[in-house]
């Protein structure tokens, strides 16, 4: 009788945990300026677990807290203000929610004890603090304010006024306004 070698890597010893199974990675190729990616690396420097209350819980283990902290956060980026029942929806259909929460299916009661019982501050909360350290690596001045009516594009290098056209077709009148205003000041 032959001796069977087995000459396939250990895949325990090499797995990765937020890596997909074979059959979801087939067709879908995350792109490096995917908003996955770039939310990922957006809270790389935040502890998510500061904003968790530690319970000891008997029973089941449930799912991780971080990440269906980390899909909730996601929804709010992509989506504005999903329901729970949207969230539950995503994790089940959409790639990008699947990967965060490494494939299990959470359901809207798991996101619901979420909120209610293991999160010390409001989702609002989270996200604002989380924009805030953003706009610390950017070096971002939070104490200016921009109210000239400058818009600032995607692109870098394009900028655009808003009120430009509206100046421009009423560019008469204002002036007959400015000269009333100049004539009652005097």
């Amino acid at each position: 009788m032959n001796e069977c070698l087995n000459n396939e890597p250990n895949y325990i010893t090499y797995y990765n945990s937020i890596q997909m199974c074979l059959p979801l990675g087939l067709g879908y190729e995350i792109t490096p300026t995917d908003e996955l990616l770039s939310f990922l690396e957006a809270i790389k420097g935040v502890d998510l677990s500061k904003y968790m209350v530690r319970k000891e819980t008997r029973g089941r283990k449930g799912h991780n807290r971080i990440d269906l902290l980390r899909a909730e956060l996601f929804a709010y980026m992509k989506l504005g203000h999903p329901t729970l029942r949207e969230l539950e929806y995503q994790c089940r259909r959409n790639l990008d929610f699947m990967f965060l929460t490494k494939e299990l299916c959470p359901s809207s009661k798991a996101f619901e004890r979420l909120e209610k019982s293991y999160l010390k501050a409001s989702i609002e909360d989270i996200f604002y603090d989380i924009s805030a350290h953003i706009g610390n690596l950017m070096g971002a001045r939070t104490d200016i304010q921009y109210i000239d009516g400058t818009k600032i594009e995607a692109y870098a290098n394009k900028y655009s006024f808003v009120y430009r056209n509206r100046i421009l077709t009423n560019r008469a009148s204002m002036c007959l306004k400015i000269t009333d205003s100049v004539r009652n000041l005097n």
